[in-house]
C-alpha cells in the first residue's frame, strides 16, 4: 500500500516540477551530506515509481488471511479500509495511467505495460473483468471528508450557495 501511495504522490508532483529530489529526499536525519539531495530524473523517477507499481499489483496478496496484529491495521485505511482488490486496481489503474502519460518517451515500455494488463484483464478501476468499461460506476480512489468525520464546521463565515447573491 505504502509504495503504491508514494508512487501516487510521486507522480503529481514530478508532473509538475519535472527532475526532483526523490532517491536521496528525506535522508538528511542519516547523514549531513544528504541535507541537500540531488535531483533525480524525471525519466528515472517514473521508471523506480513503475517498478514500484508492477511489485505491489503482483503481491498484493487478495486470498491470505489476515491475523493480528495487521488485521486492526484495516482500521488505519481510509481509502479503501483494507480492500486488497481495490488496493490492486489502483495499482493497476496508475499503471494504466502513467503509461499513456509516457507513451512518446518510452513507447516499448508503455505498450508493454498497457498490453499486460488489457490482454491479462488485470482489474483496473472503470473495467470489469472482460475488459469491459464500466459506466456510471462511483468506485474509484475517493476519500470523502464527511465519511472520515470531518466537518465544514468553521467555515460558517465563507460564502457558499445559502449565502448567496
Amino acid at each position: 500500500m505504502l509504495k503504491i501511495l508514494r508512487a501516487f504522490k510521486t507522480f503529481k508532483v514530478t508532473d509538475l516540477f519535472g527532475d526532483i529530489p526523490y532517491t536521496e529526499a528525506g535522508r538528511g536525519f542519516q547523514n549531513f551530506n544528504l541535507l541537500y539531495p540531488k535531483f533525480d530524473t524525471q525519466q528515472s523517477i517514473y521508471l523506480s515509481l513503475i517498478d514500484d507499481l508492477k511489485w505491489a499489483s503482483e503481491n498484493i496478496s487478495i486470498t491470505d488471511v489476515t491475523k493480528e496484529p495487521f488485521l486492526t491495521f484495516k482500521e488505519f485505511d481510509n481509502l479503501f479500509k483494507g480492500d486488497m482488490v481495490k488496493w490492486r486496481k489502483f495499482s493497476n489503474s496508475l499503471l494504466l495511467r502513467y503509461a499513456m502519460r509516457m507513451v512518446n518517451k518510452e513507447p516499448t515500455l508503455a505498450g508493454f505495460i498497457i498490453k499486460d494488463i488489457i490482454e491479462n484483464n488485470k482489474p483496473c478501476f472503470g473495467i470489469n473483468e472482460f475488459g469491459q468499461l464500466l459506466l456510471g460506476t462511483n468506485e474509484t480512489a475517493l476519500l470523502m471528508p464527511s465519511e472520515l468525520g470531518f466537518r465544514n464546521e468553521s467555515k460558517g463565515w465563507a460564502y457558499n450557495s445559502k449565502q448567496g447573491y
